[in-house]
């Protein structure tokens, strides 16, 4: 009974960890312009003074201004004035894809090895 709250204890903090993790994205330093957003159609991070960070799916240029879409389904669009932007940076797939995926492997490791420590108990 004691072992069996162990396991269950130590694949729900694997389960948290990883749930936690898995939502975590690493952008690049390098800042670049609204211009380079738009053709990367990549995630994007825009810092700006007055509404601080927001993360954006993608952004478009209609008309000579840009909108934010919030989600890819196009529901939450909003306007991005170049006159209060302070850093526009671009999601790095290569350096999000490696955290999670060194994330996920010390998880699995580190439960594998407390499980095999509380088991000898």
């Amino acid at each position: 009974m004691e072992s069996s709250k162990i396991i269950v204890k130590v694949l729900s903090q694997f389960l948290i960890i990883l749930v936690l993790f898995q939502g975590c994205a690493v952008y690049q330093p390098s800042q670049i312009t609204l211009d380079q957003a738009v053709a990367s159609r990549n995630k994007i991070k825009v810092t700006t003074r007055d509404y601080g960070v927001n993360i954006f799916h993608h952004i478009e240029k209609r008309d000579g201004a840009y909108f934010g879409f919030k989600s890819a389904h196009k529901d939450q669009v909003y306007l991005i004035k170049e006159d209060g932007l302070t850093i526009v940076e671009l999601k790095d797939k290569r350096k999000s894809n490696l955290k999670a995926l060194g994330v996920i492997t010390v998880t699995v490791y580190g439960t594998i090895y407390a499980y095999k420590k509380l088991s000898k108990l």
